[in-house]
């Protein structure tokens, strides 16, 4: 009984140690995969990175050696898409990763500056402008001017609409698809007045989200540019925004993005509605306001001291990062030199310790410089010649098994 119960202890301890023996290789397994996809993670992400720099070089020095002209103000007449620049998208610009390509419009915002290289900067290749300019003409746009943000950290002012509260006009627009909202202000369905209440504060996302869920209305593609244009009547009743979009008079508004119904698309070819509901709403308010059609401030570029401001050319910049490759490069020299300087001290000082110990020495512990691996150096010579039967040079001439054997008999391995 007492052989069976041995027996049996010993099984389960075996199969306990295979268990363990399992969990960690299986844990190292973990470890390893987690290693090595951190590695191609940040690998990848040098990578994209360097793809970007590249990009930012190629369209903003690398083969584009004209300055880049920073308008205060929209000038008469436009010679290539311009992007307005506010305040508040200095944030974006601070957060890139490319922030000291924007330096040049960091210190100078607000400003108008050209739309392809505003895009380049951010990876963007410019054929979509390309191909708006050649079906349109120049044209100038603001990311006020849209509903959805997605490249810049803009936060819309909100309004308040028929007693209710929007964050924005997207916001507006989505929850209007409830069939609720059939008829206008006066007949809005206690449901969907309850729907404004819930939902009218709500993100972009879940607002788009909520309207794509829902259903819509029956009456919805024939009413939807008018929603919109309440929903910009409303927002533009912000007097910044108001400034802003007067200020773009005459020129033409344009959202390039690929949406063919309110952007004009990829190759040109969209309607471009956004823009031309914002447009007309321009009309509007100078028609209503009795602003003057010709109060779009001249530019402050074309002056006899040339742009506000020039990036520097591809010289400029190649010097630039010459001088921080130097620099890198410095740095690098003195850890070298450091380590190599270490190194020589220690090489010294092994060699000063070499055949200055006893077997009893070295069995009992380590040389202070020598490595452990090479304990055999630190031997005196006659105690050597004693303990393998030749001298350092004969013995280091042998395999290396042969080495090893030799060193644990001794008792220094």
């Amino acid at each position: 009984m007492g052989k069976i119960s041995s027996r049996s202890n010993r099984k389960r301890k075996n199969t306990m140690k295979r268990r363990n023996t399992l969990k960690r290789r299986n844990s190292n397994k973990r470890k390893t995969y987690r290693r090595n996809s951190n590695k191609r993670r940040n690998s990848n992400k040098r990578r994209n990175s360097n793809k970007r720099r590249s990009i930012l070089y190629r369209y903003l020095g690398g083969s584009c050696t004209d300055p880049i002209e920073i308008y205060e103000s929209l000038p008469k007449t436009l010679t290539e898409p311009l992007y307005y620049v506010s305040t508040e998208c200095k944030k974006t610009l601070v957060k890139e990763h490319c922030r000291r390509t924007f330096k040049f419009l960091l210190s100078n915002i607000p400003c108008w500056a050209s739309h392809r290289k505003i895009g380049a900067a951010f990876g963007h290749t410019s054929d979509a402008i390309d191909a708006a300019v050649r079906n349109i003409g120049n044209y100038c746009w603001a990311t006020e001017f849209e509903n959805v943000h997605d490249g810049w950290l803009f936060k819309e002012p909100g309004f308040e609409a028929h007693g209710f509260k929007f964050a924005g006009p997207e916001q507006y627009y989505q929850l209007h698809k409830h069939h609720g909202a059939a008829g206008g202000a006066e007949s809005f369905t206690e449901e969907f007045k309850r729907y404004l209440t819930d939902y009218g504060m709500a993100s972009q996302e879940k607002v788009y989200r909520i309207g794509r869920v829902n259903g819509l209305r029956g009456d919805w593609e024939d009413v939807k540019r008018d929603v919109m244009r309440e929903a910009l009547q409303f927002k533009f009743k912000n007097q910044s925004l108001r400034d802003l979009l007067i200020s773009t008079y005459p020129h033409q508004l344009v959202s390039v993005k690929n949406d063919y119904v309110w952007g004009i698309g990829l190759d040109g070819t969209g309607e471009n509605a956004l823009g031309k509901l914002l447009m007309k709403i321009r009309e509007e308010i100078i028609r209503k306001e009795g602003v003057a059609k010709q109060s779009a401030p001249t530019a402050a570029a074309p002056t006899a001291a040339g742009p506000m401001f020039k990036l520097p050319n591809r010289s400029e910049m190649q010097a630039e990062a010459d001088e921080e490759a130097a620099k890198v490069q410095r740095k690098r020299d003195l850890k070298e030199k450091a380590r190599a300087e270490a190194a020589k001290e220690k090489a010294d000082l092994a060699e000063q310790e070499k055949g200055t110990y006893k077997l009893v020495e070295l069995q009992a512990g380590n040389p202070k410089h020598i490595s452990a691996a090479n304990k055999e150096y630190a031997l005196k010579d006659d105690e050597f010649m004693e303990t393998f039967g030749m001298k350092l040079d004969e013995f280091i001439k042998l395999p290396k098994w042969k080495r090893d054997t030799a060193k644990k008999e001794a008792r220094i391995f």
